[in-house]
Formats: C-alpha cells, structure tokens, sequence
C-alpha cells in the first residue's frame, strides 16, 4: 500500500519516500484539506500484523502527539490505511543529524549549542512523562531553514516493549545509543535520553563512537562494565567542560548522570555563551557545516574580528608595560622549565561544579571561570540555602579545579569573600571517582592555603560542607541567606 499517489484516509497522498527504519517507512505527502506539505510515518506490515504492538503504536503516537515544543516534531493525526497503522506529522526538509555526523567531526561550540536544543526537547517531555527510549542521529532533525526538532518521542515504546534485544532489528538497529540499563532490560527513565545524547555528543565532537565492537550487541555489553577514553584524549581541541558534560552523561550508572536534562542543557548552553569565556577551541581544525541557523552570521564573524584586533592591540601594549617595568624577566621561564609568577607555579586550568545526588548538579555553573580569572573582586557563589549545612538536603558541595595532565601539587590556596566556612580537599584523577586527602577538614579564612600530600592528580576539589551567612549576597532569596563565595583559588 506504501506506493507514490496513495491517499491515506483519502486525505494525504504520498509523494515520495525519505527514509525507512526497522519500524516504518517515511513518506513525504501532502494534507489536501489544509493543502500543506507532511510526513507520514507507515509502519511496516509485518508490524502491523500484530494486534499489541498495534494498540501500543496508537496509544504512544496519542501521547506524543500532546507535546507541543519548539523543539519536537509535531504530531497532527493518526490513523489506518488497509489495516496498517500511520501517523501524520510535521514535514522538515533540512536531513538529520546523522548525515552531518557522517561528514566529520563538528565544530564544538555547534555540537553544545545542538546538544541545548535536544535537552530542551527532552525537559518539555519528560516533564509530562514522555521518555524518548530511541535518541539517535536519526531522529534529530533539521528544517530548511535549520531548525533543530527532535521527533518519534513516545513511538520507541512500543517498539521497545518486550523485545528481545538479540532477535528484534528494531532494536538492533539503534543499540549503539541505548543506555547500560535498556540493554539490560531494565526500565528506562530520562537519564536513559541524556546517556543516549552523551553519546551523540561523543561522537560528534571525535567523529567515532564511544564504545567499539564487531557486532551491535558487543559494543552494547561493553557499555555497561567500562568506560569510553575521553574525547579530549581523541581530539585535544574537545573544550574541558565538553568533555566534561559527555563523560557525565555517559556514567554507566544513571545515578552518576545528570539528575534531569535541565541541568545538562544549563551546563551546554553555558558553553555557548561567550561572556563567559569558557569554551576554549584550541587550534583551529577543519570541521563539517551544519545546517545555518549553527553558522555565525556575517555581522558576528565581522564582530570577532574587530574584538580579536583589540584584543591583540591589549596584548601588544601589555607586553611592553612588562618589559619597561622589569617583570617581564620575571616571567620567562627559567632553568627548571617552569613559569615563574608572585604566586609561584603559573599552571592553567579550568573549573568545575560537583555536586552529586540529591543535588541537582548545578551551583551557578556559569561563573566557576571566575575563581580562576586573576581578579579578586569576582566570585563564584553557591546557591543560597536555608541554614549552615544546606539546608540538611545533601552531605555538601565541590569546586574543582582540572588540569591538563596530572601535576603534584603541593599546596591550594583559596581567597573567600568570607571565613567561617568548612572544607576539605578531595583528588580524582577522572573527575568521577574522588579520594578525600588525609587532612582533616579545616574551618576556612578569608585567605587559606590547603596542604596537599605532594602526588600528581589531575583533579583537585575542594568539597565545602559548611556555609556562612551572607545576607546581601542571597537577599530576596526564597531558600535561605546561607552561601560560600570563592573569588580565586590558586594552585601550587
């Protein structure tokens, strides 16, 4: 019955085919009573053979039909055409993301920027109970114009209910996204949709995925008992906090992931926004277009580079400040290879937020950069909470600091705004598995140095179990006037 000219429900006629899965065909057609372009997704006949999956087909393309964002597809009707099942839904011309995955690695501020607008589809159904169960390259895609939509949300469900993973190609054929616990029959939550979008991520910014194996079904068993190699160990422009973000949604455990896609979509936004200055690209590299509601448009390309001469200008006029005022020889590294500063070691890193279950993952993220800008009347607040020990709603928080490759430091300076606040120091060498240090847990000044044990970590987090008062700082705020505000921390 899928041939070009056949009327559905003598209503939408089809045109053309554009893509075809292991669960139906998708045709392009046109709605004659509205006279407008469609889709029309046809479930396979052997499929539709089977009265269960048929009734589970309906009820899952009813429930996503009521979700109505920016970002989702829309569903415009259902029905039957000779016994098999349809659904109608909103035509985009632009392909999907799987076609530009398949022309290289993307740029990294695009892939975030991507990355935002998925977890903005997946908050919105979520939040009324849909889980997605099949995110994959496939189903993200783009509208002429490029605009990102995420589509078949709800339609993986029945597909997914009691199939045998090793029999069903519908299953087989988007294994390669499914989290540890869908390949082990478990029941999915929305952490399973943001796993699934690690990976796409993870493949996008390294242009391989993360798992290898000769068969789907290996690299699915790999998943679930190891750990993929980071892509900034594939690709070293891959910005820290990208990295960072990918391997978070990749834990194998879902309670290791992001709490909600909320809190994942905050952290890839922040990496788009430039006021902060957290996305470092690295050394330029050749990556693939992707479709131009990503591409900077000329008025910005022309702003960057105007900001790039001042910038430059800046550098060039400070530079012959250094060499007149004689600190310029007090930075050119001596005979040990190391940089010299007033504070010792010169050492590059970036800064990040721990801050796992019952936490939500997010203590103002955007402004960790701030601890690390050499300004000391910036500062990076936690969120405010209603008494000493937040609230009594988790154990504590963590700053971190990472390095590009493990260093043994010897001490940690932190400047606060404030002293009467606890913490300790814990190391990690992965960012996910941390050790606390053997000193005991210190009361903090407004200007402390920690002590480290003097081995080479690459993650050092000062994890905070006790607030102070600041009541300018959270006034009006519904939580509680208890914060800690950290301006720099310095590392040894």
């Amino acid at each position: 019955m899928s041939e070009q000219g056949v009327r559905l429900s003598d209503r939408y006629r089809l045109e053309s085919k554009v893509a075809a899965g292991g669960m139906a065909v998708v045709w392009r057609a046109t709605d004659e009573v509205l006279e407008r372009v469609v889709a029309a997704k046809i479930l396979h006949p052997h499929l539709a053979m089977d009265e269960t999956f048929r009734e589970r087909f309906r009820v899952e393309a009813l429930s996503a039909a009521a979700l109505t964002h920016p970002n989702i597809v829309s569903v415009y009707d259902t029905g039957d055409h000779e016994d098999t099942p349809f659904i109608v839904m909103e035509y985009l011309g632009g392909g999907t993301l799987a076609q530009v995955l398949g022309k290289g690695v993307m740029d990294p501020a695009q892939t975030a920027r991507i990355g935002a607008e998925i977890c903005s589809a997946l908050e919105y159904a979520h939040s009324h109970g849909v889980i997605h169960r099949d995110i994959k390259p496939a189903n993200i895609l783009f509208s002429e114009s490029g605009h990102l939509k995420v589509t078949d949300f709800g339609i993986a469900k029945a597909a997914f209910a009691g199939a045998d993973m090793t029999t069903t190609g519908a299953v087989l054929g988007t294994i390669r996204y499914l989290a540890p616990e869908q390949v082990e029959g478990e029941e999915p939550d929305g952490r399973a949709d943001l796993y699934s979008l690690g990976v796409i991520l993870y493949e996008a910014v390294s242009a391989r995925q993360p798992f290898v194996g000769d068969t789907d079904l290996a690299v699915a068993m790999a998943r679930i008992n190891s750990t993929p190699p980071r892509p900034r160990d594939i690709r070293a422009e891959v910005p820290r906090e990208l990295d960072r973000v990918i391997m978070r949604a990749l834990a194998p455990q879902r309670d290791q992931r992001y709490p909600d896609a909320s809190s994942m979509g905050r952290d890839l936004e922040a990496m788009t926004e430039s006021s902060h200055g957290e996305v470092d690209h690295g050394p330029p590299t050749e990556a693939i277009e992707v479709p131009q509601s990503f591409v900077r448009s000329e008025g910005r390309l022309i702003g960057t580079i105007l900001l790039l001469l001042i910038v430059a200008g800046g550098l060039v006029f400070g530079f012959i400040q250094l060499r007149e005022s004689g600190m310029l020889a007090r930075l050119i590294p001596g005979n040990a290879g190391e940089t010299e500063t007033e504070s010792g070691l010169e050492i590059e890193f970036t800064a990040g937020i721990y801050d796992p279950p019952p936490g939500d993952g997010t203590e103002n993220n955007r402004d960790t950069s701030l601890v690390h800008d050499g300004d000391r009347s910036t500062t990076w607040y936690s969120d405010c909470y209603s008494r000493t020990n937040m609230g009594g709603l988790k154990d504590g928080l963590g700053i971190f600091i990472e390095l590009d490759e493990p260093v043994a430091l010897q001490e940690l300076e932190v400047v606060s705004d404030a002293d009467g606040w606890s913490a300790g120091i814990r190391y990690s060498n992965d960012g996910e598995e941390w050790t606390r240090a053997d000193s005991s847990e210190t009361v903090s000044q407004r200007e402390f140095t920690f002590r480290l044990d003097g081995e080479a970590h690459r993650y050092y987090q000062i994890w905070i179990t006790k607030l102070v008062r600041i009541e300018e700082r959270c006034s009006g705020s519904e939580q509680g006037d208890w914060t800690v505000g950290i301006s720099e921390i310095i590392p040894r």
